[in-house]
């Protein structure tokens, strides 16, 4: 559990309907301590048709982090926070956005949303 509130500053890098979106997020967190975090994220969605549907890829890179948190200095709880609890809570904010997506999409229908683990 984060004892820090982050800041986010979102800048769209290409948007190209119907097919891709590229965003990256500059966010700052200040600890009780005072110290800040400072950190940027690329977010990049391929969308494209498959069958009666589409198929949506979403890449989350973390290109640049100072005065990280503790969990994300340290050898073994870097990697788990980087290989379990960051691709956790993506993916809850991805399918909610894939939700909200197909709920427009479809004006009110039903939702069918799964979520295939990349490969």
């Amino acid at each position: 559990m984060a004892l820090a509130r982050w800041r986010n500053q979102n800048k769209v890098i290409e948007a190209r309907p119907p097919g891709i979106l590229e965003f990256h997020t500059d966010a700052v967190a200040v600890w009780r301590t005072g110290k800040r975090t400072e950190a940027r994220y690329e977010h990049r969605y391929e969308i494209r048709s498959e069958g009666t549907g589409s198929r949506v890829a979403y890449r989350l890179r973390q290109t640049a982090i100072a005065n990280p948190p503790l969990r994300m200095r340290l050898p073994l709880m870097r990697t788990l926070t980087h290989r379990v609890m960051i691709p956790r809570f993506s993916r809850r904010g991805f399918a909610n956005l894939l939700r909200s997506a197909e709920f427009r999409g479809s004006r009110g229908g039903p939702v069918h949303t799964s979520l295939a683990r990349p490969e």
